[in-house]
């Protein structure tokens, strides 16, 4: 897994990197039980100062996506963080090769000093082929003292 970033700013360009490296930075683990596009699991992060702990359930109804997380997370031995994320998605079938969607995800880290993150977001998924599909998203995250917009470009296959 990686992560390839493009500096827009000054801070970004401090920050971003080419995430493969070859220093092992963790290990990740999941597992989920799937029934059709509904879900139901827990993923864990575990590195020598810190950890990610976080169980997760997806349900699906029509065109109608929600998800919901609930973890805890420790970084350099202070007291743990309880973390929260819940997500509805609206994905229509309008077109054979191209799908459209919008939704919006609420996230609260406990004890982080911020407000919760309000992140409306809008996506289009092509070719939607059953052995892979590209996606454009652009977000923009609502949260006091840490605004962001952001454009996400993905594969999956």
């Amino acid at each position: 897994m990686g992560e390839f970033s493009i500096p827009l700013d000054s801070e970004a360009k401090d920050t971003a990197s080419f995430e493969l490296e070859d220093e092992v930075k963790g290990v990740f683990l999941e597992t989920y039980f799937k029934k059709g596009l509904s879900s139901l699991g827990g993923h864990t992060f575990i590195d020598d100062d810190r950890w990610l702990l976080t169980g997760v359930g997806g349900l699906n109804i029509e065109e109608w996506y929600a998800t919901l997380g609930v973890g805890y997370d420790n970084v350099d031995g202070r007291e743990s963080r309880v973390r929260y994320s819940a997500e509805l998605e609206y994905l229509p079938q309008l077109w054979e090769h191209t799908r459209p969607g919008a939704g919006v995800r609420v996230e609260e880290v406990t004890d982080s000093g911020q407000d919760s993150a309000f992140i409306p977001y809008v996506i289009i998924g092509s070719p939607n082929h059953y052995l892979f599909s590209f996606f454009i998203q652009a977000e923009y995250r609502v949260q006091k003292n840490n605004e962001l917009f952001l454009i996400d470009l993905s594969g999956v296959f």
